[in-house]
C-alpha cells in the first residue's frame, strides 16, 4: 500500500468505525485486521503513535465483538 492509501484508510476507518456499515463486516474480520495491521505497522514506522493505538482499540474492538458474536452463536 503507498502512503496516501494507508493514511486514507486510517481516516476511513477511524471515522466510520462506530457506523453500522464497517460493523456490518465484522464476518470478515481477518481481512479488515490484517489491513489494520499493516497500518498499524506503517504509523509505528512513521512514529505516528497516536494513530497506532487508536487502530489497536478499533482491532481489539473488532476482535471483542467477533468473539463476542461467536459465543453467542455457539451457545443458541
Amino acid at each position: 500500500m503507498t502512503e496516501q492509501v494507508i493514511r486514507d484508510s486510517y481516516d476511513v476507518v477511524v471515522d466510520n468505525w462506530n457506523r453500522v456499515r464497517l460493523k456490518d463486516l465484522i464476518h470478515e474480520t481477518e481481512t479488515i485486521c490484517e489491513s489494520i495491521d499493516k497500518m498499524i505497522k506503517f504509523f509505528e514506522n512513521t512514529e505516528e503513535y497516536e494513530k497506532c493505538m487508536k487502530l489497536v482499540y478499533i482491532r481489539n474492538d473488532i476482535m471483542a465483538e467477533y468473539l463476542s458474536q461467536k459465543l453467542i452463536n455457539e451457545q443458541l
